[in-house]
């Protein structure tokens, strides 16, 4: 099993003057992403969402508008579970921690992670693997042959956390022509229950959160799931 990529997403109050803070973005998000920001072309009136500021480095890409500020990086191919877990931690609290140097923590509405988890079967085509899926978790009985099937859950944490996991099946082939499938799962985490829910909302608890009920999918919730198929 690995992880493929992450996007993580910091929301702010909206900040009208985030257009005059280029010094303050460099010097907090390129701890996260070594490179200098590009603005963007855009007018004031502009949609508040649209990035402002944009860094890049390789495969790692953040973008700060008015009112957030994100972030995603397609992990290096090849490398340990547990490194890639790390790279998944280590730009969440870079990204949340340069949005709350950049608006202060009381401007912090919420925060959200978004890590894809594949499992790899060599040789594998899409409709056993969905099939496969399909047995494991549908309870109904197949109307025809299985082409397509995916699944989506969605829960809300003890801890107030919005979780949502969304598996299915990939096909494809490799630059010499090789088959290979597997399965695909995206783990969707946010802190925006807490935030609503919460008196005095704590962004510093949402992320340790955040980080707790990561760690718990990619240590055995994930795989649990892929051994059931």
């Amino acid at each position: 099993m690995i992880i493929s990529d992450v996007m993580v997403v910091v929301s702010f109050r909206q900040d009208n003057f985030i257009g005059l803070k280029k010094q303050k973005i460099d010097q907090y998000f390129g701890r996260v992403v070594p490179k200098p920001s590009v603005a963007a072309d855009l007018a004031d009136s502009a949609d508040a969402a649209l990035p402002r500021f944009t860094i890049k480095d390789g495969a790692a890409a953040i973008g700060v508008s008015q009112v957030s500020a994100h972030l995603f990086a397609a992990l290096a191919k090849g490398i340990e579970f547990k490194t890639a877990q790390d790279s998944v931690l280590k730009y969440l609290e870079g990204l949340y921690a340069a949005a709350a140097e950049l608006q202060g923590k009381q401007n912090i509405l919420n925060t959200g992670l978004i890590a894809t988890f594949i499992k790899e079967i060599p040789g594998a085509r899409y409709d056993g693997l969905c099939s496969s899926l399909f047995k494991a978790y549908s309870s109904m009985e197949p109307l025809g042959d299985i082409l397509n099937y995916t699944f989506r859950s969605a829960f809300k944490t003890r801890d107030n956390l919005f979780l949502g996991l969304d598996a299915g099946a990939y096909e494809r082939k490799d630059e010499k022509g090789a088959l290979s499938g597997g399965y695909i799962l995206k783990a969707d985490i946010n802190d925006k229950p807490a935030s609503v829910l919460s008196a005095g909302y704590d962004a510093d608890a949402g992320i340790a959160s955040i980080k707790k009920a990561f760690i718990s999918l990619a240590e055995g919730v994930v795989e649990n799931i892929f051994k059931k198929i």
